[in-house]
């Protein structure tokens, strides 16, 4: 009775091209590539479902806040009217928000919501498990971030209602082994033993807060709450103000829907690492000192590069540490005062005084005969 429903569903989806079949199949998982016709049409046709949602001209709305200034809504994620309101838009742009959400978008999610169930029930009855893919993507990816099995039960619980035994859970981990292994390679290559004590882990923990945060979020925006809303909209920005710190003020890397991409934001990190490795610091202190304190660099380095410490400060060549640098207070301590003291007692001895005397004159008589003299030399 089950296959006959399933197969009259499968009979109500829309034809589908062999060109876009074998370009979803070329990305789909393993599994499904393996597996039967019927479920590799059910995939196909989800993902036609996802792509025809994503694709949609009717999915953005464009309006005008109360400043003038041009907002785009997300209908496909966004309470259109609550969103349209709040960034300062007219009620009749709220409301021309939420009509178009009804009429175009609305429709198209149910349809994909449709193709998954028919897809999750093909998939059951073939594979004989009770998780979907998706569900066993996510599970494979918990136990490869470090999660233990009671705590991938907890997180199952909580996040996607799904109520799993320890042995099932042990059971998924035997099967999917070398995948689980790989992932947690990866994973502690970045990272320290303990998810809390790893940035990577730090930021799933806050990724997964946020994310919870946002859908309580929604839900109250969707019911008209926007009072509930706003308390968890500044959560949202705690903790993204948080995620900001945790990379020690660098900028956080967010996916298309707003999520945290750890790593983007990890790469970006390990890229200013690597500029610090290979640029001197030398060149970066100066320059900021420079920066602050209006300089040119240049006379800074000219005058690092011909001072007496030329040779000791890495301007001129490389220190290796080996060196031996004598400093001007190490020749000062490292001199014979004694010997010193003697030179210049020596030295002071060796200077004889200027002997002064009294200026003495002519008497009148001589200076009028060298006067006469000097009138008859004239003549002459």
């Amino acid at each position: 009775m089950k296959k006959q429903k399933i197969n009259q569903e499968l009979k109500s989806f829309p034809q589908i091209g062999q060109k876009d079949f074998l370009e979803i199949m070329e990305n789909a998982p393993e599994v499904i590539q393996t597996a039967s016709k019927e479920l590799k049409d059910a995939f196909v046709a989800l993902e036609m479902a996802e792509r025809a949602l994503s694709e949609s001209s009717k999915r953005f709305f464009v309006f005008e806040g109360s400043q003038g200034e041009e907002f785009t809504a997300d209908l496909k994620s966004y309470s259109a009217k609550g969103f349209v309101i709040r960034h300062g838009g007219t009620k009749a742009a709220a409301e021309k928000a939420q009509r178009q959400k009804e009429i175009y978008i609305m429709p198209l999610i149910e349809d994909i919501r449709t193709k998954k169930a028919v897809f999750n029930d093909i998939y059951r009855k073939e594979m004989l498990s009770s998780v979907t893919p998706d569900i066993l993507s996510y599970i494979v990816k918990l136990f490869g971030e470090m999660n233990g099995v009671e705590d991938v039960q907890k997180i199952l619980k909580q996040e996607k209602k799904i109520n799993l035994t320890q042995k099932e859970l042990l059971s998924i981990f035997a099967r999917k082994k070398a995948e689980i292994e790989s992932k947690r390679a990866v994973f502690l290559a970045s990272s320290n033993q303990y998810k809390v004590a790893t940035e990577a882990g730090r930021l799933q923990i806050i990724n997964s807060i946020i994310i919870d945060l946002q859908g309580r979020y929604h839900k109250y925006l969707e019911e008209g709450l926007e009072d509930k809303a706003l308390i968890f909209e500044r959560e949202i920005r705690n903790m993204l103000e948080q995620a900001r710190k945790e990379v020690k003020g660098n900028e956080l890397k967010l996916t298309v829907d707003g999520k945290i991409d750890i790593t983007a934001t990890l790469h970006g990190q390990e890229n200013v690492s690597r500029v610090f490795r290979t640029l001197p610091i030398n060149s970066i202190i100066i320059g900021l000192v420079a920066a602050k304190s209006g300089l040119d660099p240049t006379v800074l380095i000219h005058q690092l590069a011909t001072s007496y410490y030329k040779d000791f400060n890495g301007f001129n060549k490389m220190i290796l540490g080996r060196e031996k640098i004598m400093l001007p207070g190490d020749l000062i301590r490292a001199a014979n005062w004694d010997e010193l003291e003697q030179q210049n007692q020596k030295f002071l001895d060796e200077m004889s005084p200027y002997e002064v005397q009294e200026a003495t004159y002519l008497d009148d008589e001589v200076k009028l005969s060298v006067k006469e003299r000097l009138k008859a030399l004239k003549l002459k």
